[in-house]
């Protein structure tokens, strides 16, 4: 037996059956995780995976999934972003069209990765620094400057 034989031996016997192979990558799809910080990459990742579960089991997710799994597993303002247009996102694409769109948006005002979080750093130590009788004030007199 050479070695190439051996291989397809061993793969046969040890290999999940296609159903719990297709099990085991649609949970991988429904669950994964986006991280913030590489959300862009993230993204990129669970798109070959969904690609990936549609050529293996030759079945192509619903959109109302897709996008539902977008809703839930987003966060922060992405996330608040895609909720506030849900109204207008009823494909895949077009979610996945406005996630572009912000992402592309947030590159161009450079508000994206280290730039972003060192202002919203700024921002909640600037709002520490407020005496918090002061911003009770604020918040009842406004214009009362």
């Amino acid at each position: 037996m050479n070695g190439f034989e051996s291989w397809r031996s061993l793969a046969r016997r040890f290999s999940l059956p296609g159903t719990a192979l297709d099990i085991s990558l649609l949970t991988r799809v429904l669950e994964f995780k986006f991280r913030n910080e590489q959300f862009e990459q993230d993204f990129s990742e669970w798109e070959t995976l969904k690609a990936r579960y549609g050529r293996q089991s030759e079945t192509a997710l619903p959109d109302s999934i897709l996008v539902a799994t977008l809703l839930n597993k987003t966060s922060g303002t992405l996330q608040q972003h895609v909720r506030l247009n849900v109204r207008s996102l009823e494909t895949y694409d077009t979610v996945s069209n406005v996630i572009t769109a912000y992402y592309q948006s947030r590159h161009v005002t450079g508000f994206s990765g280290y730039r972003w979080r060192v202002a919203k750093k700024r921002n909640e130590r600037e709002e520490a620094r407020v005496p918090a009788g002061k911003a009770k004030e604020e918040e009842n007199f406004p214009l009362a400057h």
